[in-house]
């Protein structure tokens, strides 16, 4: 089959995937003809792919495959291409794939179609995958969103097939660690200490949706969105107390105050929307966790890269070595105002100013504060709440 036009995408009898793609004689491959005339979106296009694949699927990366529900047997896909009532609805909430099959099926060609679905209302209202510039309007079809899954799942379905492969020494291990004791403690120990970080996916998209759905919270989404999931989970340690289950609020090191207390407010505003309104029953799902605060502190955390010099706590940034620091590439001209949602240079410039610079009154003093110095030696004081001992001279 032969395709006219300059891209194999122009075809718009069908959708590109679900055809033979080739261009010219010398193409005969589908997967060399898409990114033969796409090179851009290998780079950019595909990660937002992968991301966004994960997030819908609720793990951290394809590792975690194993762990997804099975997938449909005879009888549940017949009833999907039937139609019965009872069969297996596909959403984004509830998303499923059958990466045991062919990705031509009618269950995988539905799932395909939510993802894209999904993916373009996500970027295009929600303004997910935004910052710090948005995708180009092209990447936005659903054409290209849909090929770009279908070309991604081949790389998805050879890992899961892998881990297929070793499933069946996996639960023997399982089985073998049940006869013992010591070892039944070191796998829940292992467990409850990998959890925080298997439940940061779906923590993140909970949060993401708030600020996304709350008029005052909104904006805020371009931090969250350059937090990402790892940054906006604080580790959790469930203990018994009393017979129930209690979630200790374990916060990392390098967060500040103030965006501790941002997602101390969107942690609320999930609580509060979960809560049923008057009249009204329960809302579906599970509830949100106990949290208890607590004064530990995560020193193990890793902290997001690129924000803005206020959204790191000072006295954490001080014990960064040099080259660390440098790493970080913290916004260090850059003040996230955590009211306007908006950031701002740390000292507004003015006639004969030179560079903010960070100066204490005294060695041991714990109070640093922002100043700005002009041509004749006079310092004039900027943001006062930002208490460190950071210098942020390159040498």
């Amino acid at each position: 089959m032969s395709l006219q036009g300059p891209s194999p995408l122009e075809d718009a009898s069908s959708p590109p995937w679900k055809t033979d793609i080739v261009e010219n004689p010398v193409i005969q491959n589908s997967r060399y003809a898409f990114t033969h005339y796409n090179s851009e979106w290998l780079t950019f296009h595909q990660q937002l792919i992968q991301k966004h694949f994960l997030q819908l699927l609720h793990i951290s990366d394809y590792s975690c495959l194993d762990q997804l529900l099975p997938p449909p047997s005879d009888d549940e896909n017949l009833a999907f291409n039937r139609h019965d009532p009872g069969r297996i609805k596909i959403t984004p909430n509830d998303f499923h794939i059958n990466l045991l099959h062919s990705c031509r099926m009618p269950f995988n060609t539905e799932a395909i179609c939510v993802f894209a679905k999904d993916f373009n209302r996500k970027v295009e209202e929600s303004k997910w995958y935004s910052f710090p510039t948005p995708p180009p309007a092209h990447f936005l079809q659903l054409e290209y969103i849909e090929l770009s899954l279908y070309l991604h799942l081949h790389y998805v379905k050879d890992v899961y097939t892998n881990l297929k492969k070793s499933e069946e020494m996996h639960c023997t291990r399982l089985r073998r660690a049940t006869h013992s004791t010591h070892k039944t403690r070191v796998h829940h120990r292992l467990y409850l200490h990998a959890l925080p970080y298997l439940t940061c996916p779906k923590l993140y998209t909970s949060r993401a949706d708030c600020v996304t759905n709350d008029d005052e919270l909104i904006v805020h989404n371009d931090l969250i969105q350059l937090i990402g999931s790892q940054g906006v989970s604080s580790d959790e340690l469930d203990t018994d107390s009393n017979g129930h289950k209690v979630y200790l609020i374990i916060p990392p090191a390098w967060r500040s105050e103030e965006l501790a207390n941002l997602m101390c407010t969107i942690d609320s505003m999930i609580i509060s929307n979960h809560w049923p309104r008057v009249g009204h029953r329960s809302v579906r799902g599970q509830e949100p966790r106990h949290q208890v605060p607590s004064n530990l502190i995560n020193e193990d955390a890793v902290a997001p890269l690129g924000l803005p010099l206020n959204c790191y706590k000072g006295s954490w940034l001080t014990s960064l070595l040099p080259n660390k620091r440098q790493k970080l590439n913290a916004w260090a001209d850059k003040w996230y105002n955590f009211e306007s949602g908006k950031t701002e240079v740390v000292v507004p410039p003015h006639a004969g100013a030179t560079l903010p610079v960070m100066q204490t009154d005294n060695e041991n003093s714990d109070d640093t504060s922002i100043k700005l110095e002009d041509n004749d030696g006079n310092t004039e004081s900027g943001v006062e709440d930002f208490t460190t001992q950071l210098s942020l001279d390159e040498d």
